[in-house]
């Protein structure tokens, strides 16, 4: 039984994963240094007096506090880069405990009785295998409830747009390190959680116990099953205990133990990496919940005045612009005119301003009602009948001028009242860009200031109040 537990808390502290892995989409490679928090922690907080509870509870907080902290401090980082800080971490850890004796126990690790009886203000309890399987369920399962909470709420929305597009999640108003603290905090808890509990359940707290090797290990299982609420944790189950048991069997042939966890850690991952998309293709996401109807959009009151715009590449040289509340101004001009750096410039310098991207700015793995709800975070039908959506709300097959619409619509539920649409027309059939005129008609009935970069003059004759000409970085008509 004693290895089927420790299985199971090694599955919680991946499972804490999920959320900042597979809906966040970051490679976090750390998990080993927040089980080690826990497992170290644990032991020395009960040699400096307390109670195991306390330490426990205690060693728990450290973990995600440090969580926490590394969130923070790669918030703002690719993750190609959150990758190596977060395996970066991993060593460090193992570097400490290798080189901190009296920290770690050595070699040998700190040990304490496994069969113990732990008093709590309530009642006492006798740490046997039964009473830490009951534990390891209950931690496994909290980890696959708040998963499926933050799956299905906002957090778990802004997660997946964060996951495929950074820029348009923050362009929508997505608390993005917030959100990164939190998930990062959270997995460490978990992390921290699992290494306690096996090291009480073994009664020794060991570096080679916590090496960077089980940080990939975690990863690998996190990334075969993907979140998936039932597939995913039996995957992931299936790869932490299998490793090291088909290391022990490779070691066998002659091997050392550290070459042979190696080599089928390794082989987890690759093959984990591979199986991924094929277990995504077979998982069905579970449509949203119904949101209680939200308000109309209502008018707005709103201008917007820059004067002497440049920006840092010296392409801008000196444009002025004033956008006035229901008034559409079209900038026109050649490719390389500056149109888009001078929309890029305008969102950057007023909170009130959202835009939409000349690029194609899909976020694939929601719906257009979650996506609108990304933004608005109340009911986006609404929004949504605004650009001709309603009908798809659910669709996952978009074509690229229903994308421009959608786009328009996120832009929209944000509810600033200065809009800038980069090239809003892109890919559009002749009854979508009627379709685009009229969205383009009701924003302005709803007294909002729009900007609409586009090349094709004529399509904006019928509802252009202004027109710009940029050439070169400077206005020109």
């Amino acid at each position: 039984m004693t290895d089927i537990v420790f299985d199971l808390y090694l599955l919680a502290a991946a499972l804490g994963l999920v959320p900042v892995v597979a809906f966040a989409g970051l490679p976090v490679l750390s998990q080993s240094a927040f089980l080690a928090v826990g497992a170290i922690g644990a032991m020395q907080l009960e040699r400096a007096g307390l109670p195991i509870g306390s330490a426990l509870i205690l060693s728990i907080a450290g973990g995600a506090a440090l969580g926490a902290l590394t969130g923070w401090l790669v918030a703002k980082a690719p993750a190609p880069r959150v990758a190596l800080a977060t395996w970066g971490l991993a060593w460090l850890a193992a570097a400490i405990l290798v080189a901190a004796p009296d920290l770690s126990g050595g070699t040998q690790g700190l040990t304490r009785p496994a069969l113990d009886r732990v008093a709590t203000p309530l009642f006492e309890l006798t740490l046997t295998p039964t009473v830490h399987l009951v534990t390891a369920l209950v931690l496994v399962a909290a980890a696959l409830v708040i998963s499926e909470r933050i799956r299905r709420g906002p957090i778990g929305r802004d997660a997946l747009a964060l996951r495929e597009d950074r820029e348009v999640a923050a362009e929508l108003g997505v608390p993005i390190t917030h959100h990164i603290v939190t998930l990062f905090a959270l997995a460490a808890a978990f992390g921290a959680a699992g290494g306690a509990g096996f090291t009480l359940l073994i009664g020794v707290a060991a570096p080679a116990d916590l090496s960077p090797l089980l940080a990939l290990q975690l990863f690998a299982a996190v990334i075969v099953g993907g979140g998936a609420p039932i597939a995913g944790p039996l995957l992931a189950l299936l790869v932490l205990a299998g490793v090291p048991r088909a290391a022990s069997l490779l070691a066998e042939t002659g091997l050392s133990t550290d070459a042979a966890n190696g080599v089928m850690t390794a082989a987890a991952l690759v093959a984990c990496l591979w199986l991924r998309p094929h277990v995504a293709a077979r998982i069905r996401r579970r449509p949203p919940r119904p949101v209680p109807p939200g308000p109309q959009p209502e008018p707005t009151t709103a201008s917007f005045t820059a004067q002497q715009v440049t920006d840092p590449l010296g392409i801008l040289k000196g444009v002025d612009v004033a956008l006035a509340s229901g008034e559409l101004h079209a900038l026109v001009g050649p490719n390389g005119s500056g149109k888009t750096t001078l929309l890029r410039t305008l969102a950057a310098r007023d909170e009130r301003v959202a835009r939409t991207f000349q690029r194609p700015a899909p976020l694939t793995p929601l719906t257009p009602y979650e996506q609108v709800l990304l933004a608005r975070r109340d009911d986006p039908l609404p929004i949504l009948e605004l650009t001709e959506l309603a009908d798809r709300a659910h669709a996952t097959d978009l074509g690229p001028g229903e994308e421009r619409l959608l786009q328009i619509a996120r832009t929209v539920a944000t509810g600033k009242p200065i809009l800038l649409l980069d090239e809003p027309a892109a890919g559009m059939t002749a009854a979508e860009r009627e379709a685009l005129l009229r969205v383009l008609a009701r924003l302005k009935a709803l007294d909002r200031a729009v900007l609409v970069v586009e090349h094709d003059l004529d399509l904006l004759s019928g509802v252009a109040d202004k027109v710009t000409r940029l050439d070169a970085g400077r206005v020109r008509a």
